[in-house]
């Protein structure tokens, strides 16, 4: 029996489809933190809203009832600011911290379970408030730092954490340009997104599709599955090998893979221009910090393929750990205070591939897991106690 003609089969999917798209498009613009938690920046009022991480909270309701420790909260703690300008009406963010941490991805924890991204463990480790806070859109991370520290909002710490990872000495010249960055943020008096081009806005509007649309991401799995398949089969047919400048170490039964590095990164040193751009920006930082009554630390961290190099059957020759060690160097001697992880991470990993310790970054992505968080946190928590900013 005939149920369905052939047009029917090829429009109810289609109007399935469009439903959905539309369901979700009006969640994307109604429902703000709800239901998506980066949406809802489409509301005529509303400057900005974000979420507060790792935030430890000393209340009744956050304390081990048998040991009487003091519990990291096991939810995101959202701030939602709805005012025509900066205010306080909504705002469920604390108000106060011992730190603020910022920065690159990895200050985030991308990649990870709430309870593992950094400020969580650091708070569950130093029994204190540490919070990675909300960065106005238009800044990179040096922009965002200099922002926060010229406003202090939504919440005051007098500790500023700056991770950056050697990731930056791989970016293009131009996109390096961390005083320029600094110089539009801190001389701005409101605390806002900037406010870009209606192609900008645009551009923003399809990125958070790309990023965050259930139908967008099904879409993306659904071409990169058939682009990997035409690839592997015109592969084993010697038509075509598609070169990618990944590395596939193996390494218990799975693979680790990380981008390879460039021979010439040995040539990033004092007078290489992003060398001394970076170096410029961090030290502009301390310096404002230092004006704002701030105690500022730098956190290095190692990009993944710096540690993972070494294990490779012809891996590309760095000095020391890299760039970074002359980097931490020049830091040091400037007088900033600085963490240098890469020594413990390096030797990490090799505990990793030649004895099977936990791993320290994901094996497919390009961020570090919980535990090469957690052993730099560690390194944080001790320099902290050693600059007497946390007691013992």
């Amino acid at each position: 029996m005939r149920y369905f003609s052939k047009k029917s089969l090829i429009i109810l999917p289609a109007a399935v489809f469009l439903s959905l798209g539309a369901l979700e498009f009006g969640l994307w613009v109604f429902r703000p933190w709800a239901w998506f938690h980066p949406r809802g920046f489409n509301a005529a009022n509303l400057h900005y809203q974000s979420t507060i991480y790792g935030d430890y909270i000393n209340n009744a309701t956050d304390v081990d009832p048998m040991t009487g420790d003091f519990l990291a909260t096991p939810i995101m703690r959202q701030a939602t600011i709805i005012t025509d300008s900066y205010g306080e009406r909504n705002d469920r963010s604390p108000h106060t911290a011992f730190a603020v941490m910022m920065g690159d991805s990895m200050a985030n924890g991308d990649g990870n379970s709430h309870k593992d991204i950094p400020t969580q463990q650091l708070s569950r480790m130093i029994k204190k408030r540490v919070i990675l806070p909300f960065k106005p859109r238009g800044y990179d991370r040096f922009g965002a730092a200099a922002l926060y520290l010229r406003h202090r909002k939504p919440t005051k710490a007098a500790t500023f954490i700056f991770l950056l990872h050697d990731q930056w000495f791989r970016e293009p010249l131009a996109s390096v340009a961390p005083i320029d960055q600094i110089d539009r943020a801190y001389l701005r008096d409101d605390f806002n997104n900037l406010d870009p081009s209606w192609q900008a806005n645009f551009q923003n509007f399809k990125a958070e599709l790309r990023a965050w649309s259930g139908n967008a991401i099904l879409a993306r799995k659904t071409k990169t599955t058939i682009k990997r398949t035409i690839i592997q089969a015109v592969s084993k047919m010697g038509i075509y090998h598609h070169k990618t400048n990944l590395v596939y170490l193996p390494n218990r039964g799975k693979k680790i893979i990380f981008e390879q590095l460039p021979e010439d990164i040995v040539d990033i040193t004092h007078g290489h221009a992003k060398f001394d751009r970076l170096f410029s920006g961090t030290k502009k930082l301390a310096a404002i910090a230092q004006r704002e009554g701030v105690n500022f630390l730098v956190v290095l961290i190692p990009a993944k393929e710096y540690p993972y190099n070494q294990f490779r059957s012809s891996p590309v020759w760095i000095e020391n750990y890299g760039p970074a060690s002359k980097f931490n160097r020049a830091l040091v001697n400037a007088g900033i205070n600085t963490v240098f992880s890469h020594p413990v991470l390096f030797d990490a990993v090799k505990r990793e591939i030649e004895d099977g310790a936990p791993p320290v970054y994901w094996g497919d992505d390009g961020h570090w897991g919980p535990y090469g968080i957690r052993i730099t946190m560690e390194l944080i928590r001790d320099k902290l106690i050693s600059l007497r900013i946390l007691e013992h």
